[in-house]
């Protein structure tokens, strides 16, 4: 599980980075239900201006609420970008309540989830460290044993 900043309704990336940065806030638990990857001018579309309606947004609105597990989003990730933009609208069709990420960060929650020296099967484990564990979504083949089946988000390009 992801623990980031969700801000509502800021105007764009840079909008969301100055807020995040005045305020001292808890980190909140996010869950990503999907994933889903633009080209670099969609992906810089919604990176300037949060506020217009998206169709995969409106598509996706079943895979974003908030309850007391935390906030479920949709991540929005391009190839050549660094950033993830993780999404819950409210069932509007832009962007509400946003969190932003690096890639890194964002893979790194992935790689900890599989962490061979803090598993409790590690002793008897066929996987250990072997990348073949890791989640299909980072390039593994979801092999360890901590990975339930279907609980990795979906990644999809938006059409």
């Amino acid at each position: 599980m992801l623990k980031g900043t969700v801000l509502r309704k800021t105007l764009n990336v840079k909008d969301w980075h100055l807020a995040n940065s005045d305020l001292k806030r808890e980190k909140d638990n996010i869950i990503i239900e999907k994933v889903i990857e633009l080209s670099e001018t969609e992906f810089d579309s919604l990176s300037q201006n949060f506020f217009d309606n998206r169709a995969y947004i409106t598509e996706n609105s079943k895979n974003m609420w908030k309850d007391e597990k935390g906030w479920h989003m949709i991540a929005i990730s391009c190839r050549i970008r660094d950033l993830i933009i993780c999404i819950e609208s409210e069932g509007y069709d832009y962007n509400k309540y946003c969190s932003i990420f690096t890639k890194y960060d964002f893979e790194w929650i992935y790689r900890r989830r599989c962490n061979c020296l803090d598993c409790d099967k590690k002793a008897d484990c066929i996987h250990k460290d072997a990348f073949r564990r890791m989640p299909r979504e980072i390039g593994g083949l979801a092999l360890c044993p901590k990975l339930k089946e279907n609980t990795d988000p979906k990644r999809e390009k938006a059409r």
